[in-house]
């Protein structure tokens, strides 16, 4: 008889996820991605946030931002 698919979605994220006293990694990476550098040389960083649903299309709206500094969009996206 083959596995339960339960069980090993429970593996999947005992694997994905690690614990310790003293902290809690999850699976879920930082939204704050850093882009390449531009023509110009100079590295930027950018956040995609979901802003709801369009009413009038059902299609999931999505807030995208792009800063100079990680300080910066740390600070606009708290």
């Amino acid at each position: 008889m083959p596995a339960a698919p339960f069980a090993e979605a429970q593996w999947l994220l005992r694997s994905c996820a690690v614990s310790t006293p003293s902290r809690r990694v999850s699976i879920l990476s930082d939204p704050i991605k850093k882009l390449p550098p531009n023509s110009k040389g100079k590295v930027r960083y950018r956040f995609v946030v979901d802003a709801g649903i369009d009413p009038e299309t059902g299609k999931r709206k999505q807030l995208r931002r792009t800063f100079d500094s990680l300080k910066e969009a740390s600070l606009d996206l708290a």
